[in-house]
Order: structure tokens, then sequence, then C-alpha cells
């Protein structure tokens, strides 16, 4: 083979590799591209974010696409409340009648291309209740399986630090089964040995419970720690099957026989009375 030919087969074959490089990246930008196609951003709220039950929780998005943004879905905990179609992409969540705790704003992003590039994004903010209040954070669970629920508090404004609170949880037992009776229930981080004091008591759908900060070093009662929520936790097993079950919370001022927690120093707490219920969901 003479020198000109291989020349020419050679131009030829570098000719295809950049068609087949020319084809690849066209591509990878090509008719509905993929997520480098489109951004979303939640500029408010922030994770992590408290705001007070029943009240307004303005949510806003930031969206671009190399085709247009054609709609903007706003979520509360995975259930669509609100779509947008016009920047900037706005939902003014209502919280009256949410439960206290965690939920999650997610928020899809739709650009105009045939089908749609999609891209999602969520934050986790906080619901409070205003005053002191203490709460069960609703929870969901497997049918047959264990889950621990949160049972936490606020204290707003925080000027004068709870000490403790005796308190009575009921829930239903035809739903909920306490693995392990009255062992099952476990100091949360915000008493500050992680100690609760007195015994905790159950019967079939009824937990009581004194809680207190306690200093066993120097034998003395100190304040809740009030940069933490969680001030018990009670393990369950989801017995009944699916569907949602709620555990209500009293101060245990009806209870028949009182826990004997308080003492001169100790200064009782009283939760809120609308503002205490949680719901676990068994699915």
């Amino acid at each position: 083979m003479n020198c000109t030919r291989v020349m020419a087969v050679g131009r030829w074959w570098a000719i295809g590799l950049l068609v087949v490089g020319a084809l690849l990246i066209g591509g990878c930008d090509g008719g509905g591209g993929g997520g480098a196609t489109i951004t979303l951003t939640i500029t408010a709220p922030k994770a992590g974010d408290l705001y007070e039950q029943g009240k307004n929780v303005a949510i806003s998005a930031e969206a671009t696409a190399r085709a247009g943004v054609a709609k903007v879905e706003f979520f509360i905990d995975d259930v669509l409340k609100e779509t947008d179609t016009t920047s900037p992409y706005l939902y003014n969540w209502d919280t009256t009648g949410c439960s206290l705790g965690s939920h999650t704003i997610k928020v899809i992003a739709y650009d105009a291309d045939a089908p749609a590039n999609t891209i999602t994004r969520a934050v986790t903010v906080t619901l409070t209740a205003s005053g002191f209040t203490v709460y069960v954070e609703s929870r969901q669970v497997a049918a047959g399986s264990t889950v621990t629920v949160a049972v936490c508090m606020v204290n707003s404004p925080a000027a004068t630090p709870p000490v403790g609170g005796q308190m009575t949880v009921r829930y239903d037992e035809a739903k909920l089964q306490l693995v392990n009776g009255a062992d099952s229930v476990q100091p949360g981080n915000a008493v500050p040995t992680g100690h609760i004091i007195a015994k905790n008591v159950s019967t079939p759908g009824e937990i009581r419970a004194a809680v207190v900060g306690w200093d066993e070093g120097a034998n003395q009662i100190l304040n809740l720690n009030t940069s933490n929520t969680q001030i018990l936790t009670i393990q369950f097993r989801a017995i009944g099957g699916a569907g949602a079950t709620t555990l209500e919370i009293d101060d245990g001022g009806g209870a028949p026989a009182p826990l004997q927690l308080w003492t001169s120093t100790a200064t009782k707490i009283t939760p809120g009375p609308d503002t205490v219920a949680g719901t676990v969901m068994i699915q």
C-alpha cells in the first residue's frame, strides 16, 4: 500500500471518529436531555425552620429550563397542594389543622420538552405550638413492625425553662401494643441526664410517666433542656392492620393515682389542652 492510500484511509478514519463523537455529544444534549436541562431551588423556607402551628408558611422556588418551565408543583407530605405556571413560583401553606412536628415540603419543576423533564427538591420543617405544650410527633409504620414514637415539647418563649411534667399517654390497644410494657417508655434528650423520675405505670391503652431533669451527683432537680424537644420515647408494635390511630396526652391532672413526683423544688408544667395529639399511620 502506498503512502497516499494510507493517508486517505487515515483521513476517513479520523472523520468517522469526529462524526461519532458529534452524534454522542448531540444525543446527551438533545430533546429531552435529562435533569441537566432544568434547575430548581427552594428559596424559602430553609431546612429545619420552625413555624407556629396555625400560621401561614410562605414557600417560594426558583426554576429555569432550556425549553422553558411548564409548571411547578408544591407538595406537603407528598400531597399535591398547588400548581404554579408563572415565575416567581409561590405557595402559601396554611398550617391550620396540621399536626405538630416534622413536615416535608416537596417541589417538582417540569420543563416544556415533550416528554417533559422534571427535577425535585425537598426540605423538612417543624410546626410548633405557641406557649408551652407537649405533643406526639406523627409517624408512619408498616403493619406488624415496631415504631418509636417521640413525645416532644415546645417552650416558647423559653424565658422560664420547664422543670418537668407528669402526663398520661392514651393509645388504642387494638392498634398499638407496648413492646415491653412500661419498660418501653424511655427518656428523651431533653432530660439532662436521661433520667425519668418515678416508675412508669402502664395499663392497656394508657401510660403514665413523670419526667424531670435530675442531677444524680448533686441529688437535685434541674430544668429540662429546651434546646432539645424530645422528652419521652415510647416503643410500640403496630398490630391492628392498616389505618390511622391517635395518641393523646393530658397533663396527668385526671390520673387516678398521681406518681408523687413533685417536691418543693419542682414546678409542674402543664401542656396546652388542644395541641397534644399525634397520629401513627399504619401502612
